[in-house]
């Protein structure tokens, strides 16, 4: 999978192991889970490209991370959070928040020749310990909610429900 500016996903991380796929019975492999680490976050991505290198498992580096599908939120006017949090727990989370500021917004392409707003979006997002990717489609009352319908550089967004893909891992 191609991300547009994928060099500026930088999310400092530990790759802290290789979860290999189980056999199906369908004779199918399941994809490996590449199990990453930091500030207390525990955050399971399924390699479905296989980019990353099971030999850099244990070891400290940068992360090409994309949040896709998600659904988008502006944070409250007076909140400026940055973070990746668990969806519940403290366990494996594997469809984390992600809150943060958009530092480049990439793509927005608005349709509305589906009887409803659609607006296909692909930005960088900075979530304190580094930036993530987000590509996903805001339809219709969740597009009317962004101010001037479109989001900006510079908002201050939560991601939520995402599929992450992981680009590569960089180790230091």
């Amino acid at each position: 999978m191609r991300f547009p500016k994928s060099q500026a996903l930088q999310l400092h991380s530990c790759f802290e192991e290789l979860i290999p796929g189980r056999m199906h019975s369908s004779g199918q492999r399941f994809l490996p889970l590449v199990v990453l680490g930091f500030k207390q976050v525990r955050l399971g991505v399924v390699d479905r490209h296989n980019h990353v290198n099971q030999a850099h498992a244990g070891r400290y580096g940068k992360a090409q991370l994309v949040f896709q599908l998600s659904r988008v939120a502006l944070q409250p006017a007076d909140t400026q959070r940055m973070a990746i949090e668990p969806e519940v727990g403290n366990g494996l989370s594997t469809m984390p928040l992600a809150y943060g500021c958009i530092q480049d917004l990439i793509t927005w392409e608005r349709r509305d020749d589906l009887g409803y707003a659609v607006s296909y979006v692909e930005a960088i997002i900075a979530v304190g310990i580094g930036s993530i990717g987000l590509r996903t489609t805001i339809t219709g009352p969740n597009v009317a909610k962004l101010p001037n319908e479109q989001l900006q550089t510079g908002d201050w967004v939560v991601l939520s429900n995402s599929r992450i893909d992981i680009l590569g891992f960089e180790p230091d």
